[in-house]
């Protein structure tokens, strides 16, 4: 039996997920949520910046580089979604796609209109409308594509080919504004939080113990398949940041913080030394007897301190049956005593961006819940020992074997 599931899982499975990743619509998000993780990383800055301004009276307040980062990320995903979907599909168009993406989701916020001009929600610019903008720039590649069978100037024109590409982006241009006038202006319809409530069975799923635990076994899970668990960062990370801003919300009107998995809760309690919390394998390698192990530790130790740990997962643990059970289980117990922790009221729920998951522990895990925060990383990694233990010492058993045969083999040579 357990010979079926490797075979459906590397016959099967892994060939339908590398289809699914090298998609242009998902490789598009991808690297379109890849491109704001900056803005992120700087409003993660600000944050440490803020525990040093809580000790250290009279520095001069920063928010305003936070709101203009990680505050704008739903602005600047609807132009990058159109721009690399069509770029994937090496359509010339992508920048005047992006262009048209970010003009619909402006419009999409439907602004007051007030005596001095337009009054918009600052709010919707940030982490709340990533999830409008995923929408917003799929509807755009969609009518771009199929206007691009209908050209007002054609191939054999004698125009330069910018000019070319002017006249036939307007029909795409002018069909996508003229949906969004219909039904946001014409119908009065909030086209904005219509598509906010198409996400509301995915957003109260991440409430819930389980959907949070879902989405980071899915992780580990294709990452211990060879697979980069990148993939699904284009649905968990807006997902995420929603939720974080929600959490913000609820924190300044002083009511119940509504979510415990969110944008950086991962990074604080579950992915120590990376995705599938390989630090202690990395330890274990360090003072292993094996000298292949112990060289291999070595060259893994400083990116395992800075949570990059592709090198020992790519190199000793995909598809290796011995190791492949532990990130599983790291993850699964990291996750369920972190969100126990917060459940139960040991710990505070995530309330301030926190991206900078290259600083070594337990240094993300205070940012984000202060000292209890250090104290349970430090905990959690003490119980990640425990569990990569047994399956360190039966992965070295069979290295030292390795060695002694390859050994022996040289001795017969000489």
């Amino acid at each position: 039996m357990l010979e079926g599931v490797k075979k459906f899982i590397s016959e099967k499975f892994v060939p339908s997920a590398q289809k699914f990743s090298s998609n242009a619509y998902v490789s598009g998000i991808q690297k379109a949520v890849i491109k704001i993780i900056p803005m992120i990383l700087v409003s993660s800055v600000v944050t440490i910046y803020g525990i040093v301004q809580s000790f250290i009276s009279g520095l001069p307040d920063l928010s305003p580089i936070s709101n203009y980062s990680f505050g704008l990320v739903g602005m600047m995903t609807a132009y990058l979604i159109p721009y690399y979907i069509l770029d994937s599909k090496r359509d010339s168009r992508n920048v005047v796609a992006g262009i048209t993406g970010l003009g619909l989701f402006m419009m999409a916020l439907k602004p007051e209109a007030v005596e001095s001009g337009f009054l918009y929600n600052f709010d919707r610019f940030g982490a709340q409308g990533m999830l409008v903008s995923m929408i917003i720039g799929l509807f755009v590649v969609v009518i771009f594509n199929l206007a691009a069978k209908i050209k007002l100037i054609g191939e054999d024109s004698p125009l330069p080919e910018f000019c070319k590409e002017w006249f036939n982006c307007i029909i795409p241009i002018f069909i996508i504004f003229l949906v969004g006038t219909i039904i946001i202006y014409a119908c009065g319809f909030s086209l904005f939080d219509a598509i906010l409530s198409l996400f509301n069975p995915l957003m109260n799923l991440t409430a819930s113990y389980w959907g949070g635990l879902i989405m980071l076994m899915l992780q580990v899970f294709v990452y211990t398949l060879g697979i980069s668990c990148w993939i699904f960062d284009g649905i968990i990370i807006p997902i995420s940041n929603a939720a974080l801003q929600a959490n913000m919300a609820a924190a300044a009107a002083g009511a119940t913080l509504p979510y415990v998995f969110t944008y950086g809760f991962d990074f604080a309690y579950v992915l120590f030394g990376g995705v599938g919390a390989t630090l202690p394998l990395i330890v274990y390698f360090i003072f292993s007897k094996s000298k292949r192990l112990k060289l291999l530790g070595k060259v893994y130790a400083i990116p395992t301190l800075l949570n990059i740990n592709e090198p020992v997962m790519y190199g000793n643990i995909a598809w290796n049956p011995l190791l492949m059970p532990a990130p599983w289980l790291c993850t699964f117990v990291n996750y369920s005593l972190a969100y126990l922790s917060i459940h139960l009221g040991l710990l505070a729920a995530p309330v301030v961006s926190s991206a900078l998951w290259f600083l070594p522990y337990p240094l993300p895990s205070f940012i984000l819940g202060g000292i209890k925060g250090a104290i349970l990383c430090i905990v959690l990694i003490a119980i990640d020992f425990v569990i990569w233990y047994p399956f360190f010492k039966a992965y070295e058993v069979t290295t030292l074997k390795e060695e002694e045969k390859l050994e022996g083999g040289k001795n017969k040579h000489e």
